[in-house]
């Protein structure tokens, strides 16, 4: 899955003359929740976001990104679907509400598009198909703490989906 975004944020590079670098594989995932800025690394949120995240339930399931789509707002350029996955937003909400049950802020979004971020740029790049989508199976989901300005993720707990 991500050796193929990857080849789809080189194209997008190529095909329309960007200066920007496609982000490192490493880095490449689904955001469905925020838990906000903190300064440093509060354990008790951290404690408290793990807490939420062990009661989620969810089958594993299909995710499909057939387009590049470019976010004005956070000069991104992204992979994702016209029609919004069912199961990922199904997921997507049960991750807010537990969030919300243990006192955390939440950041539900009615109006969330899926996406995988593949690289940032400012200049526009016209909405388009892929010519053969990315598609993997959703196994567990992550929770990633975001070292700001450093360009890294620390990996910090993760949860199977369960059939």
């Amino acid at each position: 899955m991500s050796l193929i975004a990857l080849d789809a944020g080189r194209d997008v590079i190529r095909r329309h003359g960007l200066s920007a670098y496609p982000r490192p594989r490493e880095l490449l995932h689904v955001s469905l929740n925020g838990i906000g800025k903190y300064q440093g690394s509060p354990d008790e949120i951290i404690f408290a976001v793990a807490a939420a995240m062990a009661t989620v339930k969810a089958a594993p399931f299909e995710v499909v990104f057939d387009r590049v789509m470019h976010f004005a707002n956070a000069r991104a350029v992204v992979l994702g679907n016209a029609v919004r996955s069912e199961e990922m937003m199904d997921l997507h909400v049960q991750l807010a509400k537990e969030m919300w049950a243990v006192g955390l802020n939440f950041t539900y979004n009615p109006n969330f598009t899926p996406h995988m971020t593949l690289l940032y740029d400012e200049t526009p790049v016209p909405e388009h198909m892929l010519a053969e989508p990315v598609q993997w199976i959703a196994r567990e989901f992550v929770l990633i703490r975001s070292l700001v300005g450093k360009g890294e993720y620390e990996y910090v707990d993760r949860w199977p989906l369960l059939d």
